[in-house]
């Protein structure tokens, strides 16, 4: 499992949580790629259907991989980080953060839905288990 960055970034994030009122999953438009591969990645695939539009908060989090979004696009929550943010004491936020998780808004048009594939490689890449 790739380490968790410093407690403070991870306490920014569920400050910004916390803070905002609201924090629905597609805020932004911002483009984040499910796959942080544009630079590391030879890979990588500069396409619509391998980018999510993420608000901050939940940017963070995907890079975390506190979250992620499944073959149903649906964002869920990691469970397998939850034990390193209780042990960070980073857990008071959690219920209200995973009531705002699930389905996430597609576009009309199917071919730009997220690819299937793309959403695989960012879960191994973030090495999520997914059931």
């Amino acid at each position: 499992m790739p380490a968790l960055p410093p407690r403070d970034l991870v306490q920014s994030l569920f400050d910004a949580i916390q803070e905002s009122g609201y924090s629905g999953i597609l805020l932004s438009p911002v483009r984040h790629h499910p796959r942080e591969f544009a630079v590391r990645a030879p890979d990588s695939a500069d396409d619509v259907r391998n980018g999510i539009a993420l608000s901050p908060t939940y940017h963070r989090a995907y890079d975390l991989g506190i979250i992620y979004l499944d073959e149903n696009y649906a964002m869920k929550f990691n469970s397998e980080r939850e034990p390193i943010l209780k042990r960070m004491n980073l857990d008071a936020g959690l219920p209200q953060f995973k009531a705002t998780l699930g389905k996430i808004l597609l576009p009309q048009d199917r071919m730009q839905w997220p690819n299937l594939e793309f959403i695989r490689k960012a879960n191994r890449f973030r090495e999520v288990t997914t059931a």
